[in-house]
């Protein structure tokens, strides 16, 4: 099921959809034989029961992949939305360290600059590889991880100097309790969100709607043919755009981390109007304006 998911997931919406309807044609041809074999030539007395049935199961497999597609959907909306902010409690972070003493300010920025910069460099094209990794497939751990505990570190045993210092770092804290609940939600999203087992039955589903249309519309008039061309049209489209969402940051429609890019913008303007300083020296990250050697 792994390596059919990773196979589909590589390919675009519309290379889903011709692949289903290129399957579709199959069995609409394959079906000939076998719908004369089950119900004769002669169809009188049939179609009503046929339709019904027919009529049926279309209805539930429609609202079963409708409701699929909107909690998949919503998911890869949740994705999105969670990368935003925290990317918002990053440079929020950042700011709040001009309220600390240094030097432990300076290197508290450091590594909120370095986390972003690893997080969008190596972090992103690790969490496109996780569902792999699921299965078998080992990758190397992003400094993101390192770095983030790091941080941690520096909250944790800083020890204010005056009243203003306990005041910053207590919503300090409060940032950074709320930025690792993000990255946490964001990491356990990479996973596929739909288990194996919903995937078995969308796709066994669409194999019985598609079956049962060929089987019932074949020797019929033209409009009965068009009308399960497009039935088949759009469960191929509806099951691409599950594909296609079901694993956020993955594949070719996957959430970009452009908030934490403009993160890493901000930081370098801060660091350049307002004097918040960092140490940029890191191996792998790219020193930007403003930064000290």
């Amino acid at each position: 099921m792994a390596s059919i998911y990773d196979f589909l997931a590589s390919l675009s919406m519309w290379e889903i959809a011709a692949l289903f309807g290129a399957s579709y044609t199959l069995v609409s041809i394959a079906a000939i034989p076998l719908r004369r074999w089950l119900v004769g030539r002669d169809e009188t007395g049939h179609h009503e029961a046929l339709d019904a049935v027919f009529n049926s199961v279309s209805a539930l497999y429609a609202i079963l992949l409708g409701l699929i597609l909107v909690a998949a959907w919503q998911n890869f909306q949740d994705a999105e939305a969670e990368q935003i902010d925290e990317a918002n409690r990053l440079v929020s972070l950042f700011r709040l360290s001009g309220g600390l003493s240094e030097p432990e300010a300076q290197k508290i920025r450091s590594s909120l600059y370095r986390y972003a910069q690893s997080t969008v460099d190596e972090e992103w094209a690790w969490m496109d590889s996780l569902y792999r990794q699921t299965h078998g497939v080992t990758t190397g751990i992003p400094k993101a991880f390192a770095i983030h505990n790091e941080l941690w570190s520096y909250y944790v045993r800083y020890t204010p100097k005056e009243a203003r210092d306990e005041i910053t770092l207590n919503h300090s804290m409060e940032e950074l309790i709320r930025f690792t609940e993000d990255r946490r939600s964001r990491l356990l999203d990479a996973k596929p969100y739909l288990p194996s087992d919903v995937w078995r039955l969308l796709f066994g589903g669409a194999v019985v709607v598609m079956v049962m249309a060929a089987l019932f519309t074949q020797g019929r008039n033209g409009l009965f043919a068009i009308m399960s061309l497009a039935l088949g049209a759009s469960i191929a489209f509806e099951l691409a755009v599950v594909i296609s969402v079901d694993h956020p940051y993955a594949g070719r429609t996957a959430v970009e981390p452009n908030a934490l890019r403009n993160a890493v913008q901000v930081m370098e303007h801060l660091a350049l109007t307002e004097g918040l300083t960092f140490d940029a020296s890191s191996p792998g990250v790219t020193k930007p304006p403003g930064s000290q050697p």
